[in-house]
């Protein structure tokens, strides 16, 4: 009966999102951010979910290479409240799980974790 199921409704029975990184962790409010969403099955990425109260967020997808990477745009308006939130990607079968963010004033910084800390030179 479920394989009958599952076979009359392959998006049900589909695998969801799974977030394992987002880079980077910190939006800048009142500025766009480019994030990547990296984990499995985040190739067919619409949007974003947070749980920022009353917040109207604008995103747009950027790339989707492949299975595991997707990038968007991130747009948090100048009044948007700091602190640490929750984000899920929405994709067309579903949401993902859950991954933590952080909204600063302050400018976004990526650096390459595999570079040498010049801090120690």
């Amino acid at each position: 009966m479920a394989l009958c199921f599952i076979s009359c409704f392959p998006a049900i029975g589909s695998a969801q999102a799974f977030i394992e990184r987002l880079s980077p962790p910190v939006f800048k409010r009142g500025a766009t951010t480019r994030v990547e969403f990296s984990g499995t099955e985040v190739d067919q990425a619409i949007g974003i979910w947070t749980s920022l109260p009353g917040t109207k967020i604008q995103t747009q997808v950027v790339e989707q290479s492949d299975r595991s990477k997707s990038i968007l745009n991130v747009e948090l308006p100048g009044d948007t409240p700091l602190g640490i939130y929750g984000l899920r990607l929405a994709t067309r079968s579903g949401l993902g799980n859950v991954h933590l963010f952080a909204v600063d004033e302050l400018p976004v910084i990526s650096r390459d974790v595999n570079a040498p800390d010049e801090s120690v030179l």
